[in-house]
């Protein structure tokens, strides 16, 4: 496990009480409780920590289906900064 996955499981686990660990990352966000008012936390809760920015056309939970999908583009994020 990288350091972007277990900033991401911390995160997920401290701020939105949603337990998970690295098997939970291919689960689909709905299966672990994320709606939609969840994945607005989620974003938020991302964006502060790792000081990135979630580009606007992002921003539908749509294109984020699972855990690792949001890990790689908290990645792909954070090599263009």
């Amino acid at each position: 496990m990288n350091s972007v996955e277990q900033q991401f499981i911390d995160l997920i686990n401290a701020e939105l009480n949603v337990v998970i660990d690295q098997t939970h990352f291919k689960m689909n966000l709905d299966d672990l409780g994320v709606n939609s008012l969840v994945f607005v936390q989620l974003v938020v809760a991302i964006e502060s920590h790792f000081d990135i920015e979630f580009e606007n056309i992002q921003l539908l939970n749509t294109n984020f289906s699972d855990a690792n999908s949001i890990i790689r583009y908290i990645e792909k994020r954070l090599e263009e900064v």
